[in-house]
């Protein structure tokens, strides 16, 4: 097996991990119990937490201590055990289950499932082309990527490190960490779920604004 596809199937599960298994918990128990029903709101905010507190976790690891795999895993899953734990607080409590706030569930038209068709292949391009390609671009190379291969090659933040948002190169650090390595395509499986992410805000947000979901679609 290529070098690339192992890598990149190895890290799957533990991106799933840093995205999905961190982030949905807070988003149950940060939102409103009404959403509860709605698998795409959970998921698109459980998408956005997940590397907003996996990062966060990973700044303070990296800048008072040393990244250590144990560190990071151990870190994000104390995080995910804290948001199951309010989530299940909030169940606990009383509610009386209404789906008036939500747009009427309709089957797909044509249009709709033609669009979601568009953008699986579309995403299965990007899945691909993220997995094969180290990194290529200027701005990958010298600030998201760069960021990562010296958070790695130091073993924490250098105090030299001192602009641009960190979100992104932390999380790329963090799957180089899973890999034990500095490597471009460990640190790019993470893109596919950023794309996966910013895909989905996008379908929610305009389904929401709007109350249609073929906006929502054409939106993502």
């Amino acid at each position: 097996m290529a070098e690339w596809i192992q890598i990149f199937l190895v890290l799957t599960p533990f991106m799933a991990w840093f995205f999905v298994g961190v982030g949905v918990p807070w988003a149950l128990a940060i939102l409103p119990r009404h959403d509860w029903q709605d698998r795409s709101i959970v998921f698109a905010v459980g998408l956005a937490l997940g590397p907003l507190f996996g990062t966060l976790w990973l700044f303070l690891l990296g800048t008072f201590f040393h990244f250590s795999v144990l560190g990071a895993l151990g870190g994000t899953i104390a995080i995910s055990c804290l948001g199951m734990w309010l989530a299940w607080r909030r169940w606990q409590q009383p509610y009386q289950s209404t789906m008036a706030a939500y747009p009427e569930r309709r089957p797909f038209i044509a249009l709709e499932r033609i669009l979601w068709l568009m953008m699986t292949i579309g995403f299965a391009a990007c899945v691909w082309d993220t997995a094969f390609w180290p990194f290529l671009r200027y701005d990958t190379l010298w600030t998201f990527g760069y960021n990562a291969r010296v958070f790695i090659l130091e073993d924490r933040i250098p105090t030299y490190i001192d602009y641009y948002p960190q979100l992104v190169p932390l999380t790329f650090t963090y799957g180089q960490l899973i890999w034990g390595e500095a490597n471009d395509h460990a640190a790019r499986a993470a893109v596919p779920w950023f794309i996966l992410s910013s895909a989905l805000s996008a379908y929610v947000l305009g389904w929401r604004v709007y109350g249609q979901r073929i906006i929502g679609t054409l939106t993502a």
